[in-house]
């Protein structure tokens, strides 16, 4: 017999698997999970450094339940490049089409001096589209 999981992993799983997955998950939500995995692969392709990633409640809105806050920190030629920005599009509509929308926040991403060194912080955040799952776990 041949199964098919939803990683399209062909072949019989095994318990180890299923441990192996536990423990790779980043949270309970398998959408975000893949956000993560595209946001870390993108850091890396482009030589940046990740900060904090973390997905939680916000004490200030608990109504929009569980969001991401992802950060990536680079210079300006690392953040402002083209086929930088034309990924991160790709990643927000590969989002969309999971009814999760995902917030580059580029008004926020700072440079303070014209050292071309410095570093800003570009950061991301999502919200659910779907009311099932904006709700606190």
């Amino acid at each position: 017999m041949r199964i098919m999981d939803k990683y399209n992993c062909e072949g019989q799983m095994e318990l180890f698997d299923f441990i192996e997955r536990e423990s790779t998950s980043f949270c309970w939500d398998e959408d975000i999970n893949e956000i993560v995995r595209l946001l870390e692969k993108l850091a890396e392709s482009y030589d940046l450094e990740i900060g904090k990633t973390e997905f939680t409640v916000w004490e200030h809105v608990p109504h929009l339940g569980y969001r991401l806050w992802f950060d990536v920190k680079g210079t300006k030629q690392q953040l402002f490049r083209e086929d930088f920005r034309s990924d991160i599009r790709k990643i927000v509509e590969y989002a969309k089409d999971r009814k999760v929308e995902l917030t580059p926040m580029w008004g926020a991403c700072w440079f303070f001096t014209d050292n071309e060194n410095e570093k800003g912080r570009l950061s991301f955040s999502t919200l659910f589209m779907d009311k099932e799952r904006q709700r606190r776990r």
